[in-house]
């Protein structure tokens, strides 16, 4: 992806020299985390004892029958699903104004224009797709080891997902595949990584940015598997300077559960997931062979 933006000496020179204050980047990144966990607790608390009130009204008052209604309904009528669509479409909101408030609008011309010569082209974007691809296999692999390594962790992760993703199949493909890379790259790619590659050179930046997004999600298991999609991620808004190919590489890596689960069960282990890697690595490598033929 060595051509997606061309960097000039004066750029190089800038980002070999060291950062100043770098602790505010990292305090920064940590307050701007505690700030979208706390909007996402605050909405959640407010719809639970909002539903637990109509539970309890449908039982006429009594607090024990009310609570034992929520806990059914909570399990069973897809309330945690909706919640975390809730939560994340405000998050997305929230993300999208900060993000475009304090960095989008101060573009210049010459560097939208820039973008979208040098990024938004098939030939990148199709390049962006087969990465994110053959990163989501690199992750399924790593979780596949981590849970041979802690079974009881994968079982935990697993019922807190399948809780948070047991209702309406479209309004789960909504919130992972087109909400939570909204909010999650505006965010994490947008904001805090803006605010630590001004404090930090490239590859700490880069960094340090794939830790918060894996501290981000709040549970042992995926913050280990993503790791390698937050350092893909944080690299890639740092050569594109945008957020929008980072969004668009969230996007189809959340969405290959959904195209995984249309495989016969057979498909499901962990040698399909290394073909795959194989595949898109030997495709890419094709690719940016005949880029660096077009070059010359």
């Amino acid at each position: 992806m060595e051509q997606l933006v061309k960097e000039n000496t004066n750029e190089v020179q800038v980002e070999q020299k060291p950062k100043k204050k770098a602790w505010k980047g990292i305090l920064f990144s940590v307050l701007a985390l505690f700030a979208f966990w706390g909007i996402q607790v605050l909405i959640s608390g407010a719809a639970s004892v909002i539903f637990m009130g109509q539970c309890i009204g449908e039982a006429g008052g009594d607090m024990t029958a009310g609570q034992e209604l929520y806990m059914d309904k909570i399990q069973n009528s897809g309330f945690m699903t909706n919640i975390l669509c809730l939560t994340t479409a405000i998050s997305a909101i929230v993300a999208i104004l900060w993000y475009k408030l304090a960095f989008v609008r101060k573009y210049t011309v010459e560097k939208k224009e820039e973008l979208r010569k040098n990024v938004l082209h098939g030939k990148v974007i199709a390049m962006l797709i087969i990465v994110a691809v053959g990163c989501y296999s690199l992750d399924v692999t790593i979780a596949n080891l981590v849970a041979w390594l802690s079974p009881a962790a994968m079982d935990s992760f697993d019922s807190i997902m399948g809780a948070a993703l047991s209702g309406s199949l479209v309004i789960s493909f909504l919130t992972m595949v087109i909400l939570a890379p909204v909010a999650e790259e505006c965010l994490l790619r947008g904001i805090v990584f803006q605010m630590l590659s001004k404090r930090f050179t490239a590859i700490p930046a880069v960094v340090l940015s794939a830790l918060f997004f894996s501290l981000y999600h709040l549970n042992i298991m995926q913050a280990l598997y993503v790791l390698p999609l937050g350092l893909l991620l944080g690299y890639t808004a740092y050569k594109c300077k945008s957020v929008l190919p980072c969004i668009l590489i969230h996007m189809v890596n959340n969405l290959m559960p959904f195209l995984i689960m249309m495989l016969p069960e057979g498909l499901h282990g962990v040698a399909t997931f290394v073909t795959i890697f194989i595949v898109c690595a030997v495709i890419l490598f094709f690719l940016w062979k005949m880029q660096s033929k077009e070059e010359r």
